[in-house]
């Protein structure tokens, strides 16, 4: 019988990508925070490590897989709770606050 630590251990080996989406899921660390806001931080911060660049509006609307407006709203309302910055009259204006996203 598989028991519940091998059933996550082969989840994890067989998709890392569902594994991810579950422990956003269960993040309890970040009261008030919904599923999107927590993908919209892992994004900004993964996207940031492997380009070296932040991201555009339409770049985390197409990775979070909403329009443009709704990514800027969140983004917008990551903002206002002082987990991002956003820089003015810039294309990639999206920066985490790392302090509060970590």
């Amino acid at each position: 019988m598989e028991t519940l630590k091998m059933r996550a251990r082969r989840i994890v080996k067989e998709s890392p990508a569902l594994a991810k989406a579950i422990a956003l899921e269960l993040q309890t660390d970040r009261p008030g925070l919904t599923p999107k806001q927590l993908k919209a931080i892992e994004f900004i911060r993964e996207f940031k490590a492997k380009t070296e660049l932040a991201p555009t509006y339409e770049e985390t609307a197409e990775a979070l897989c909403v329009s443009k407006t709704a990514a800027y709203n969140l983004i917008v309302r990551l903002h206002e709770r002082g987990f991002v910055r956003i820089m003015p009259n810039r294309s990639r204006s999206i920066e985490l606050v790392e302090e509060r996203a970590a």
